[in-house]
């Protein structure tokens, strides 16, 4: 599927040497926290009237197989608050992802919204996980069988 990027975009990325910087933001949400946003930069980005915290991470797509493609995030956990909001959740984290141009931070180039953040491991330099799409498609159905075993009343 091709994307729709901008002319600017289209002219960074195929110039040999570009002053143009790509920036991911991102927004990490549960309803029982505070949203976290994060863009990999060293100073706060401000996006469509959000502020994006400048913080270190890196997000690379993960090894593509049969199932629906991944991307794994490696943050610093220079400060360990993220991996305290991590750990205090009884339901996964979800983010969006938009990449924008660092000169022009209010138009989203690619966004993948709703990722699940699963495989979470720390340690004291970082945090990695993999961001993945809701698999709904894989999850059985129906959630239980109905057999005399378990149902015994309705035999």
């Amino acid at each position: 599927m091709p994307r729709n990027l901008s002319q600017t975009a289209r002219d960074a990325a195929n110039a040999v040497e570009s002053g143009e910087v790509f920036l991911w933001l991102v927004r990490f949400y549960n309803p029982d926290i505070q949203d976290i946003r994060v863009v990999n930069n060293n100073e706060p980005v401000t996006s469509n009237g959000e502020m994006f915290n400048a913080y270190a991470f890196n997000i690379v797509m993960a090894n593509q197989d049969a199932q629906q493609p991944k991307l794994k995030i490696t943050l610093d956990n220079v400060d360990q608050s993220l991996i305290d909001e991590i750990r205090s959740l009884d339901t996964p984290m979800r983010a969006d992802l938009q990449l924008v141009l660092f000169s022009q931070p209010d138009v989203v180039e690619i966004e993948y919204r709703n990722l699940v953040l699963r495989t979470v491991s720390y340690n004291a330099q970082s945090i990695s996980g993999t961001l993945a799409v809701n698999e709904i498609f894989s999850a059985r159905f129906p959630a239980h069988q109905v057999d005399s075993s378990q149902y015994s009343g309705v035999f």
